[in-house]
């Protein structure tokens, strides 16, 4: 069974609990007690709990120090902080496969901006980064775009992959070209934390056209896929109009997908 947890990073981001309780996470700006946090499930218990880098882990994250229940306080993700969750064979009606499922471990996060302001059909380019959250190299060389729709009657959203990435990333490495806008909001605000080792490749390219004037918003479905694992990755495109030319990223999210 494969988990994907997805969490938005809002620029301003709110001050922690002040007294020390268990308190699950909703997203990434719930996560801020240290930079590169991000709102992570215990697959044994099905509660998502925040968590922070550590290289001194094998998968490369620790969950946090204070409010992290599950027993979870601490300790590094993976089979470590599975085993410190609640074991699924004690649960009343746990399916057979529970103990396998809780010991899943991190594959790969996908950052990219959610929210965008156009006032021109685009292309955006460069605005995708790739973390290797895994122990183990990961190719890039499989990704790519496998469906794409949106909401609006007449204007077409339009999301490619434009090169086929060779790259090989290493654990813990970033991969992905950024413009200079994208760059500030995934990795200027804290939400991308990895060693940016592929700065070269540009994964995603976004369009809106036979948009009309106006200002309105599209919602656009986009389901990328890379090494075997379909990921969703949402975006809402709002239009203004011009003459001022808009192609901004404005609102960032990283998607956690795990094995």
């Amino acid at each position: 069974m494969r988990y994907v947890a997805l969490f938005a990073l809002a620029l301003v981001l709110p001050a922690c609990p002040a007294t020390h309780r268990d308190v699950p996470c909703v997203d990434t700006s719930d996560c801020n007690q240290l930079g590169g946090g991000s709102c992570d499930l215990n697959a044994a218990t099905g509660t998502s709990w925040c968590s922070y880098p550590d290289d001194t882990c094998a998968s490369g994250r620790r969950w946090g120090d204070t409010d992290i229940g599950d027993d979870l306080e601490g300790l590094c993700q993976g089979p470590a902080s599975a085993d410190a969750g609640v074991d699924a064979s004690m649960v009343d009606g746990a399916p057979p496969d529970a103990l396998v499922d809780a010991a899943t471990l991190p594959a790969y996060d996908i950052a990219y901006p959610s929210q965008w302001t156009f006032s021109v059909s685009g292309p955006a380019t460069g605005f995708v980064l790739i973390a290797n959250t895994s122990s183990t190299p990961l190719s890039l060389s499989t990704f790519q775009v496998t469906s794409v729709s949106d909401n609006h009657p007449t204007a077409v959203a339009r999301v490619t992959s434009p090169s086929s990435p060779g790259t090989i990333l290493q654990p813990h490495t970033a991969g992905g070209s950024l413009s200079q806008l994208s760059d500030n909001l995934l990795r200027g605000s804290g939400l991308v934390m990895e060693s940016w080792a592929d700065r070269d490749t540009n994964l995603l390219s976004l369009e809106l056209l036979n948009a009309p004037a106006g200002t309105y918003d599209v919602a656009v479905s986009v389901t990328v896929s890379l090494d075997g694992r379909d990921v969703a990755i949402p975006m809402t495109i709002h239009v203004v109009p011009g003459p001022v030319i808009y192609l901004d990223p404005q609102v960032a999210r990283r998607v956690s997908v795990f094995r």
